[in-house]
């Protein structure tokens, strides 16, 4: 349901910039026509490890264009995404990914040993996914089809994501997060904050937490604006 707008924008302005990603390897532009076709291959890569709505499907990865792409397509077939800390040590890990029943764990490949630990405690765990950071991704999801399912739901109570919180007074819970919360949230944002589509959004947050993920990031695709989007915070490279 929240992403009705974006699939509007691909349709609308398919050659707007949407996502410009600055990181260490220079910049990678992508277009929403771009963005929508490579939601749907990852989707349709995500059913092929047999992700079904409803799964957990939780990724640990660094800020680059795979995180964007695996958690829009999580959302887009009915898949509950957990968004997960870089810095989180294995022991952590291992308690969000037995608490959330997470099924498909996309990890970051630099992880593998220490996540290898801890795979025989989680039991709920049918795939475990490492992606390299710079890896084509395009060239990962370039066997499936460009082009979205009719049977994908939009239904506005179903959970979109899980969310943990900061764990101050017992351990971090799990926030239940639905469709129809995150284009409330974001929708309202749009009429406060006056957002258009020839905005652009300098974003230098982490994009494992709903500020970054869904005020930001979100918050720009819902107005068809374009993110800029550095991978680390550098002060002069912000300024």
């Amino acid at each position: 349901m929240f992403l009705a707008n974006l699939t509007k924008h691909c349709r609308r302005q398919p050659q707007k910039l949407a996502i410009e990603l600055i990181d260490e390897a220079g910049r990678q532009r992508v277009s929403y026509a771009q963005l929508e076709r490579r939601v749907n291959r990852t989707a349709h890569w995500l059913r092929s490890l047999g992700v079904r709505s409803g799964d957990r499907v939780a990724a640990q990865l660094p800020k680059r264009l795979p995180f964007v792409y695996i958690h829009l397509a999580a959302a887009r077939i009915g898949a509950i995404f957990l968004p997960l800390n870089p810095a989180y040590p294995s022991a952590e890990l291992r308690y969000f990914l037995t608490d959330s029943l997470t099924s498909v764990f996309i990890a970051d490949q630099k992880n593998k040993a220490d996540i290898k630990t801890i795979l025989s405690d989680l039991p709920a765990l049918r795939r475990m996914v490492f992606v390299h950071p710079q890896a084509d991704w395009e060239a990962e999801i370039a066997e499936f089809p460009p082009d979205r399912d009719d049977d994908w739901p939009a239904d506005a109570d179903q959970i979109a994501m899980l969310l943990y919180t900061s764990g101050t007074t017992s351990r971090p819970k799990a926030a239940q997060i639905t469709h129809g919360n995150l284009y409330a949230n974001i929708e309202s944002l749009h009429k406060a904050w006056g957002w258009r589509n020839d905005d652009v959004l300098l974003h230098v947050l982490p994009i494992f937490h709903v500020h970054g993920l869904v005020v930001a990031l979100h918050g720009a695709l819902h107005a068809g604006a374009t993110a800029v989007m550095l991978a680390k915070f550098e002060a002069k490279e912000v300024l």
